[in-house]
């Protein structure tokens, strides 16, 4: 099996972020205003500016889109293994990776 890295984590989140979005955008419009994409990245990860281009990109309000960001990845990881983050992507540092498949 190939070794997951940041660069392919990276792509596979953001895959299922396009994904999150082309669903919601064929959504009826008033069900569609009630959703939102719910990001949770590690501080500091990348530019906030980086979304607006993003919602211009995929044609979206920004506003759709909701960006949370952690400073603790053990928080993180007591929250995935409870099954409740409460977001659509969750991006991880990669150990969080070795923890879990070492469980």
């Amino acid at each position: 099996m190939p070794r997951l890295t940041r660069r392919r984590f990276i792509g596979l989140a953001a895959g299922v972020a396009g994904m999150t979005l082309f669903g919601g955008l064929r959504m009826p419009k008033a069900r569609a205003a009630e959703n939102s994409l719910k990001i949770w990245n590690w501080s500091y990860y990348i530019d906030e500016a980086l979304l607006d281009e993003f919602a211009a990109h995929a044609g979206i309000p920004r506003v759709s889109i909701v960006y949370d960001e952690y400073d603790d990845p053990n928080v993180v990881l007591s929250r995935l293994e409870a099954g409740k983050s409460g977001y659509d992507v969750v991006i991880i540092p990669d150990y969080i990776l070795d923890v879990w498949q070492k469980a």
